[in-house]
C-alpha cells in the first residue's frame, strides 16, 4: 500500500511538472539597425518556423540574420541581421590631372571603396590650374567623409585655368563705381509673424493677427529708416526672415520678398532656425527666393539650404568678398502628417525639408566648401582680398571674446551677465554694443576658425540672440550681432535698426545704425 502511494504521488508530480513546462513561453527578438524589432513568442522547447527575412539596405550587398537554426528554443533569444557592406569601383576622370597624393590605393585610374567607410579622396594637380574639386553627374563631392554615395561610378576631375574671370570665383558680383567707398547693410530677425495662421493657441500667445498695416509698424519702418539713412549697396538678411509656423501659406514670406524687391538694392538672405518651419517647404523657399529679380541666393548642393558667396567689385577688381552660410538648426522643420490644406480646400504639395540639418552648426561639407571658395580667391587675387561671412547662429568665439576681452566673467554658453560695452564694462579695441542675454545657440565648428585666419577674414556677422548687439575685435576678426529689424518677437526697444559695414579695398568699418536715433 506504502508502495503504491509513492508511484501515485511521483506520477501527480511529473504530471504537474510537465503541465507547467508546456504553459512555458520564450521570446525570439530579431534585430536589425533602423527597423523596429520583430519578436516572435512560442512555447518553450519549441520550434520557431515563422522566421522574419530581414530587410535588405541600399548600400548592403547580403543582409542575414546571424542564426538560422531555431528546431528547440530553450531560452529568450536575440537575433542580429548581419550587413555585408557593398564595394564599389570608382572610376577616376582626371581631364587631364595627375594623382599626387592618395590615401585610398588608386590603380588605373581606380580605386575599391566600401559603403559607410571613412575615405578621403585623392589629391590632384594640373599644370596652370586651380582644382575646383570632384564632381559625379554634376554633383559635388566632398573630399573626405563616410562614402555614403550609391550611385557613383565616375569622379570627374573639375579644373578653373589659372587666368581665372571673378564670375568664376564666387556665385554673385555686385559692381558699385570707383572713387567712393562701399556700404552694406546688414538687417536680422526680421521674424515676421501673422497670429491668424497659428496652428494651436497654446503657440498664438497675446499675439494679434497680422495686417499689412502691422508689417509696417513692427518691421518694415525699421527697415526703411535704416535703408534711408545708410543708402546701401547691398543688403544681408542674416536669417529668421519670417517665424515659419505663422505662415503655411507662404503669403507671409513672398510679402517680404516683394518689400525687399521694392527698395531696389541688391539683397543677399539666409536661413534662420525659424523660416523653415512653414508647411510650403523649403524648396518652394528657395525657388521663391531664387526668381526675385534683385535676390542673390543660391541654394547649394551642400549641407542646409542656402550657401553662395559673393564678390564686391570696383573698376573691375575684386575688393571683398561676402560669404553667406546656413547655420541650420531648424527643429521644427515640416514634415508630413500637419494635412495642410489650400484655399481651395486641396492638399499643399510641398519639401519635407530633406535638406534640413536639424542640429546647430554647419556640415563638414560647408566647411569644406568655404574652405576650398577661399584658396581659389587667394590663388587669384594673391591672397590680397578681404572677405566676410554671415549666418544666423553664432559661433563659440563670440563668448570666448567677450570673455578674454574682459565684459564677463567666462565663456559659458549659459553665461546671463548683462552689460553695455563702453558704459558698464571698459570697451576695448573699438568694441561696441549691448549684451541683453544670454548668447543663445552658440555652436563649436572645428576648423572654421583656423579657415577664417588664413583667409583673411575681416567680420562674422550673425542674429539669432534678439537682444544682443555687442560687436567684439577677437583674435584680429570682428564679430558682430546685428541690431534686430522690427518688433516681432521678444526685443529690446534700444536695440533696433541695423548694422552697417563700410568696405573699401583697405577699409571695413562697423556701426550700429538705431531706429529713429
Amino acid at each position: 500500500m506504502k508502495r503504491f502511494i509513492c508511484i501515485l504521488l511521483a506520477a501527480v508530480l511529473c504530471l504537474a511538472g510537465c503541465a507547467g513546462q508546456s504553459g512555458q513561453t520564450v521570446s525570439v527578438t530579431f534585430r536589425q539597425e533602423g527597423c523596429v524589432d520583430v519578436v516572435k513568442t512560442i512555447e518553450k522547447g519549441a520550434e520557431l518556423t515563422d522566421i522574419p527575412s530581414p530587410v535588405q539596405v541600399k548600400g548592403y550587398q547580403t543582409v542575414v540574420w546571424d542564426r538560422t537554426e531555431f528546431s528547440a528554443v530553450t531560452e529568450d533569444t536575440v537575433v542580429t541581421a548581419v550587413m555585408q557592406p557593398m564595394q564599389y569601383h570608382v572610376r577616376l576622370e582626371l581631364s587631364g590631372g595627375t594623382v599626387t597624393e592618395s590615401a585610398l590605393p588608386v590603380e588605373n585610374d581606380t580605386f575599391v571603396i566600401e559603403y559607410k567607410s571613412d575615405y578621403e579622396l585623392p589629391r590632384v594637380e594640373k599644370e596652370g590650374c586651380v582644382f575646383d574639386g570632384w564632381y559625379s553627374d554634376g554633383l559635388y563631392i566632398s573630399k573626405k567623409g563616410i562614402w555614403e554615395y550609391t550611385y557613383v561610378e565616375t569622379l570627374t576631375a573639375r579644373w578653373i585655368s589659372g587666368e581665372r574671370e571673378i564670375t568664376d570665383l564666387v556665385d554673385f558680383v555686385v559692381e558699385v563705381e570707383r572713387g567712393r567707398d562701399v556700404v552694406i547693410l546688414q538687417l536680422t530677425d526680421t521674424q515676421i509673424i501673422d497670429a491668424g495662421q497659428a496652428r494651436t493657441m497654446e503657440r498664438l500667445g497675446n499675439k494679434n493677427p497680422l495686417t499689412e498695416q502691422g508689417k509696417y509698424t513692427n518691421c518694415y519702418r525699421y527697415i526703411e529708416d535704416v535703408v534711408q539713412k545708410t543708402n546701401p549697396d547691398l543688403i544681408l538678411m542674416t536669417g529668421d526672415l519670417i517665424y515659419g509656423e505663422f505662415d503655411d501659406s507662404g503669403k507671409v514670406f513672398q510679402g517680404l520678398i516683394a518689400y525687399m524687391e521694392s527698395l531696389g538694392i541688391p539683397w543677399a538672405p539666409v536661413f534662420g532656425n525659424h523660416d523653415n518651419e512653414s508647411m510650403m517647404g523649403v524648396s518652394w523657399q528657395c525657388q521663391q527666393l531664387e526668381q526675385a529679380e534683385n535676390c542673390l541666393f543660391k541654394r547649394n548642393t551642400l549641407t542646409g539650404n542656402g550657401n553662395y558667396s559673393i564678390g564686391i567689385l570696383q573698376d573691375g577688381q575684386l575688393i571683398k568678398t561676402v560669404f553667406m552660410m546656413d547655420s541650420n538648426g531648424c527643429t521644427n522643420a515640416f514634415k508630413d502628417g500637419y494635412g495642410a490644406l489650400n484655399e481651395a480646400g486641396q492638399p499643399l504639395t510641398y519639401n519635407t525639408g530633406e535638406k534640413i540639418k536639424t542640429e546647430i552648426g554647419f556640415g563638414a561639407d560647408q566647411v569644406e566648401w568655404l574652405e576650398e571658395s577661399c584658396k581659389n580667391i587667394d590663388a587669384a587675387t594673391g591672397g590680397t582680398v578681404g572677405k566676410l561671412l554671415a549666418f544666423h547662429i553664432p559661433i563659440s568665439q563670440f563668448a570666448t571674446g567677450a570673455y578674454e576681452s574682459g565684459y564677463q566673467s567666462d565663456q559659458g554658453l549659459s553665461n546671463s551677465e548683462l552689460y553695455t560695452i563702453g558704459e558698464d564694462v571698459t570697451a576695448q579695441n573699438g568694441d561696441f554694443g549691448t549684451k541683453g542675454e544670454a548668447f543663445k545657440g552658440i555652436h563649436s565648428e572645428y576648423g572654421l576658425w583656423n579657415i577664417l585666419k588664413r583667409h583673411n577674414f575681416e567680420g562674422v556677422f550673425c542674429g539669432h540672440s534678439h537682444k544682443n548687439s555687442v560687436s567684439i575685435l577677437y583674435d584680429g576678426i570682428r564679430l558682430t550681432f546685428g541690431l534686430k529689424a522690427g518688433t516681432f518677437d521678444r526685443y529690446l526697444e534700444s536695440e533696433l535698426g541695423g548694422t552697417k559695414i563700410t568696405v573699401s579695398k583697405d577699409l571695413f568699418e562697423v556701426e550700429h545704425v538705431y531706429y529713429n536715433k
